[in-house]
């Protein structure tokens, strides 16, 4: 489908018309995802840049052949650089930027929980693959494989939850996190979008803030829920290196994969897709004191106000 935005009537301010109209982010992203011409797709926000020699490293290590094989989501660490300095393209270049305090994590200041299960630290000195375990509101990019992919929710617009949904679902799907050493995706600081002003900022509206958190709740309820399984493997193996070889699934790992661990075809049926103005009307009767419970844990600047 294609969007006229110019079409879309604004509303008034915090209304869910105004919300329907923000930035389609996520059925932009189901778009991008159906024109691939690969089964493997590397999930990035378009302002991100790759290390350099990223595709022939993988290639040559036979990684990509093991997420191709596999529900394995590939992490590569995400980091910042202020706007004056140029992006790194190796790690080594990256690593002077971080102790001259030029780089940093991506959105370590305001959001560390969105990444900080990959472990800069440990990354930096990794010279092969390790797992992490799942934590909810963990939005690495990752690469994947788009036969279990599930779909990104297009109830989600604008700014807020959008790609930390995406990524509960991957994990629903039972993928396995694992971080790719020596590589990493980087960009540029940059002052904060309209999108978040509106649905984040300060001045932000509270009826949108309460909508996307009921969404969110809304969407984790739909969706199958994070496989206990899935989750103490990621935590046991987090301590010990990765071992991602090339093959086939072995006979007891598919049967993890497709029965115990909710497949991504559950996925896809379990999150229905609609409208996030069909449920408009109930998200104004969310007590406040509801909304802030829901949404602990969040982005600080995406919190409900004190009532």
């Amino acid at each position: 489908a294609i969007y006229n935005l110019g079409a879309v009537s604004v509303g008034l301010p915090g209304s869910a018309a105004e919300y329907d109209a923000l930035y389609p982010i996520n059925a932009l992203r189901n778009l991008a995802l159906d024109g691939a011409p690969t089964d493997l797709v590397l999930l990035l926000d378009v302002d991100f840049v790759p290390s350099a020699g990223l595709l022939r490293d993988l290639m040559h290590s036979g990684a990509l052949g093991a997420v191709a094989s596999s529900i394995t989501a590939l992490v590569l660490p995400a980091f910042e650089v202020t706007p004056s300095t140029p992006l790194p393209r190796s790690q080594a270049a990256l690593a002077s930027l971080v102790h001259a305090g030029l780089a940093s994590a991506f959105h370590v200041a305001h959001f560390p929980r969105g990444h900080a299960p990959t472990n800069v630290a440990r990354w930096l000195a990794a010279a092969t693959p390790y797992h992490v375990p799942y934590e909810e509101y963990y939005e690495p990019y990752i690469v994947a494989s788009r036969s279990w992919l599930p779909r990104y929710d297009e109830r989600f617009r604008g700014y807020g939850m959008n790609k930390v949904s995406h990524l509960y679902a991957v994990a629903a799907a039972g993928a396995t996190f694992v971080v790719q050493p020596a590589h990493f995706v980087v960009a540029h600081e940059h002052a904060k979008s309209g999108a978040w002003e509106m649905s984040a900022g300060p001045a932000a509206n509270p009826a949108h803030r309460m909508r996307i958190a009921a969404l969110y709740r809304r969407f984790k309820a739909e969706c199958p829920p994070l496989p206990a399984a899935q989750i103490e493997r990621s935590r046991a193996e987090a301590t010990a290196p990765a071992v991602v070889t090339q093959g086939k699934l072995s006979t007891a790992t598919k049967r993890a994969a497709h029965q115990d661990v909710h497949p991504a075809g559950h996925v896809k049926r379990a999150c229905q897709r609609w409208p996030l103005g069909a449920f408009a009307n109930g998200a104004r009767r969310v007590v406040r004191a509801k909304a802030r419970h829901d949404m602990r844990g969040m982005p600080a600047g995406v919190r409900a106000p004190r009532v």
